[in-house]
């Protein structure tokens, strides 16, 4: 139980990445605060937490709007009484196999503005709230993509390339 006592509040936890580490984290004790746009899958991994005895609460939440990830946030303190973890694991990957003059804007600003600008507003609102509730760990989900290349999508390896950039400069904060 590493993380009993512990509040997580995890963006993209309905699959993937998120979804395994929501169900690991909840195996390991953690309360956890489930943030996605898949209500069916955010709301699954929150059922499957709470038959294993575990505490679990699914928000949907668009990490690309701000009000919404405001909301989570502070509906997750008022539930819990604080957040120890973020997770940022929030990410798409579109545009695959697509050369540069294929690449359209609204698909790369789509993957940038989920990939990126998510893991900043989870940051920005969740932050100063694990530090109300005495410091804890922010972990954002970036990719080799983003740091050696190459990622079948140009717009996925610019977007992790942006989350490692802005998670090395926030770590210096």
């Amino acid at each position: 139980m590493l993380l009993e006592g512990k509040t997580v509040f995890l963006t993209g936890a309905a699959t993937g990445i998120g979804r395994a580490t929501a169900l690991r984290f909840a195996r390991d004790g953690a309360a956890m605060a489930l943030a996605d746009v898949n209500e069916s899958d955010g709301a699954s991994c929150a059922a499957e937490i709470t038959a294993a005895g575990g505490q679990a609460v699914f928000f949907r939440c668009d990490v690309r709007e701000e009000g919404e990830v405001r909301a989570a946030v502070a509906a997750t303190q008022e539930r819990f009484g604080g957040i120890d973890v973020l997770v940022t694991a929030a990410g798409i990957l579109q545009g695959a196999f697509q050369s540069v003059e294929e690449l359209d804007l609204e698909t790369f600003a789509r993957v940038l503005d989920v990939n990126v600008l998510g893991t900043f507003l989870a940051c920005k609102h969740a932050a100063p709230v694990i530090e109300a509730s005495g410091g804890g760990t922010i972990l954002c989900i970036a990719s080799g993509a983003g740091i050696r290349g190459p990622s079948s999508s140009l717009a996925y390896g610019a977007s992790k390339a942006g989350v490692y950039g802005f998670c090395q400069t926030l770590e210096k904060q």
